[in-house]
């Protein structure tokens, strides 16, 4: 994929000029952000933040669901409450592949630090049924929430 970093600033998904200390990354919600970069990864670290309101529905982001239509495992450094609403909406998590505790991200980090090439590659191999399964669903699920939208414009909910 050849991204045009002017197609972000057209549509306004672009911090400005130096804004980004120099790494033309984009802020844009539409994008897996540089391919080169993202095509020379393993695992995504997501992070998500609680609401602000303790009664409001916890949700996730594109800060989680770009991992899961790149095809990555992720881990999400915020309430751990998120793993399980994603395994309600029928996603498949990543922790249990990991020798230690999903919120032990660094052990985590340091973990896969000392796995070799070979083993990494395997890893990911091991996963990709569980990827492929988390990106069908996600598109199931964008035009779930959309019927849902929907019918709540609708106020049929």
């Amino acid at each position: 994929m050849d991204e045009n970093l002017n197609d972000y600033i057209q549509h306004g998904h672009w911090y400005g000029e130096g804004f980004d200390g120099g790494y033309n990354i984009p802020h844009d919600l539409f994008s897996l952000g540089r391919m080169d970069i993202w095509q020379h990864h393993f695992l995504n670290i997501a992070n998500e933040t609680l609401p602000h309101n303790t009664d409001q529905e916890l949700m996730v982001t594109e800060k989680t669901f770009k991992p899961i239509i790149g095809l990555r495992p992720f881990l999400i450094n915020g309430d751990a409450r998120s793993y399980q609403w994603l395994r309600n909406r029928g996603f498949k998590t990543f922790t249990h592949w990991f020798p230690t505790n999903e919120n032990d991200i660094i052990e985590i980090l340091l973990w896969l630090k000392n796995q070799s090439t070979e083993q990494i590659q395997q890893l990911y191999n091991n996963m990709l049924p569980d990827l492929l399964h988390n990106r069908n669903r996600f598109f199931e699920f964008a035009q779930e929430e959309k019927l849902r939208f929907n019918n709540i414009l609708n106020g049929a909910e």
